[in-house]
C-alpha cells in the first residue's frame, strides 16, 4: 500500500516527482471510478490524482501556445519518487500513470505542457509525448516561431526533445 503525508506534515526536503496528464474532451462515470482505483491507496506507489473543468478564457482566448482549447477537463496524476531506488520507481510510476490515462483513452485530445512533469529525454514515447501537446496547426505555427525566434534552440522545452 503506498504512503502519503497526512495531516499537514512537511515533506522530508526537496524530492523527485514525475507527473503525466490527459486533456479530455468528455467524462464516464465509471471510467473515473476505474482511474480513482487505479491510484488510489491500493496502488503501488502514491498517485495524487487531480480532475479539473476546463472552458471559460481558456476554451475562447486568441490563438497563443496553449495546446487543446477545445478540452472540457483536465486529468492529472503526479507521484513522487523515492530516494533509495529512483529510477526503479519511476518504471513503477509511470506504468501506474499510464495505465490510469489509458482508461480515459477515448476522451483523449492530449496534453497540457504544463503539467508533464520529469525527464522525459531517452523515453521510448519521447516523440509521442511532445506530439501529444499541441494539434498538428499548432505545432507547425509555433515551430515556425522557433525557427525565426531561437534558431540555436536557447529556450528548450522538454516536451519537444525528439519530437
Amino acid at each position: 500500500m503506498a504512503s502519503s503525508v497526512r495531516g499537514g506534515a512537511a515533506a522530508r526536503g526537496p524530492h523527485a516527482y514525475d507527473g503525466d496528464n490527459a486533456l479530455l474532451d468528455g467524462l464516464d462515470a465509471a471510467a473515473l471510478r476505474r482511474v480513482a482505483a487505479l491510484t488510489g491507496p491500493a496502488a503501488p506507489v502514491m498517485v495524487v490524482t487531480q480532475l479539473n473543468h476546463l472552458g471559460g478564457a481558456l476554451a475562447s482566448g486568441p490563438a497563443g501556445a496553449v495546446g487543446h482549447r477545445e478540452a472540457r477537463f483536465a486529468l492529472r496524476v503526479l507521484s513522487p519518487l523515492g530516494e533509495a531506488d529512483p529510477e526503479g520507481d519511476l518504471a513503477t510510476v509511470r506504468a501506474v500513470h499510464a495505465e490510469a490515462l489509458g482508461v480515459v483513452e477515448p476522451w483523449r485530445l492530449g496534453r497540457s505542457v504544463n503539467f508533464v512533469l520529469g525527464a522525459r529525454r531517452g523515453r521510448a514515447d519521447a516523440a509521442e509525448v511532445g506530439r501529444s501537446t499541441h494539434g498538428a496547426p499548432d505545432r507547425a505555427r509555433l515551430a515556425g516561431l522557433r525557427a525565426a525566434h531561437d534558431p540555436e534552440n536557447v529556450f528548450r522545452c522538454h516536451v519537444y526533445d525528439g519530437a
